[in-house]
């Protein structure tokens, strides 16, 4: 298993900072100026020499998008901050659209002509999913797409927004999660005035956890019932639904959450902080949530479709 080694402190800094040296855009919707380093494996997805969708690194040489997205990808570019003038830096070499994505997963995968230097991103699983996929828990949309709830406005500057989850397992099919992959293919996220839009298709959910941020949705639609383009939230396809049928299309295995390391890590914070509260009492140094010990973890190792 390969380890996230990104710092979750120090993503939350780099996204706030202005990724074009001061010009100011309106804020995905909700959003802001984001550095593209400071996701990991962020690509821009070029379809006839245009950044019409964005996707994410998942293996050295695969990017995970929308299915919508998969006619005509040419190439993509990797933590871009500004696709202003840029033109793919990789090829595309062929794109694998996953089976009836237009009502099971929306979920496709471009195969790239040389291997990224960029780092890929950590799917969201197992022990992940189990403790922080809930909802009202924290998540970022990132995308290159329309930063209005029209969907009329854009910008060359890559775009996050922070927002929360709606419901994880996309339970509510009158809004327009599918039945056939309902519950557990997908989530729900967003609203309020942040959201994806059109161009942010096929780009990256990521999960904030105590152990770093983790790839846990790609940006489907809208819900069927949003009186706007965007702003309301919207649908994302969990990738941790469809593992086997990824690392099956790649031919390795995907980079995952050391869960072991992070029971003992939790394991031993909790005997920590219970040898603690025997000694001196609880003094309002831990928090708990549903019954649990809160504790920071290491980490060792058919609605309106967003493409633009």
């Amino acid at each position: 298993m390969i380890p996230l080694l990104a710092d979750p402190s120090a993503f939350e800094a780099a996204v706030d900072l202005p990724a074009d040296g001061g010009r100011t855009n309106s804020p995905v919707v909700g959003g802001r100026d984001s550095n593209g380093r400071s996701w990991p494996g962020i690509a821009a997805i070029y379809i006839d020499g245009y950044v019409e969708c964005t996707g994410v690194l998942i293996a050295p040489n695969v990017v995970l998008t929308a299915g919508h997205c998969a006619e005509g990808i040419t190439g993509v570019s990797l933590n871009a901050s500004d696709i202003g003038g840029l033109r793919a830096e990789i090829a595309a070499e062929r794109v694998v659209a996953y089976p009836k994505w237009l009502r099971t997963y929306d979920l496709a995968l471009v195969f790239l002509a040389d291997d990224a230097v960029a780092a890929p991103a950590v799917l969201a699983q197992g022990c992940v999913i189990d403790q922080w996929l809930k909802s009202g828990n924290a998540v970022d949309l990132v995308g290159y797409g329309a930063t209005d709830k029209w969907e009329e406005e854009y910008t060359d500057l890559l775009q996050a927004g922070a927002t929360t989850i709606i419901d994880p397992e996309c339970t509510d099919t009158s809004r327009g999660c599918h039945p056939a992959i309902s519950p557990g293919g997908e989530l729900s996220a967003g609203g309020n005035g942040v959201d994806t839009c059109a161009g942010d298709s096929g780009g990256p959910l990521y999960l904030r956890t105590d152990a770093g941020i983790f790839l846990a949705g790609i940006t489907s639609r809208a819900f069927d019932d949003a009186r706007l383009p965007c702003s309301e939230g919207g649908i994302y396809v969990r990738p941790d639904a469809v593992i086997d049928w990824i690392e099956a299309q790649i031919g390795m295995e995907l980079a995952a959450p050391d869960c072991d390391a992070l029971a003992a890590e939790g394991d031993a914070a909790e005997r920590a902080i219970t040898s603690m509260s025997y000694e001196v009492g609880v003094c309002g140094v831990v928090e708990t949530r549903g019954g649990a010990w809160v504790v920071p973890l290491v980490m060792l190792g058919a609605g309106r479709r967003r493409r633009g």
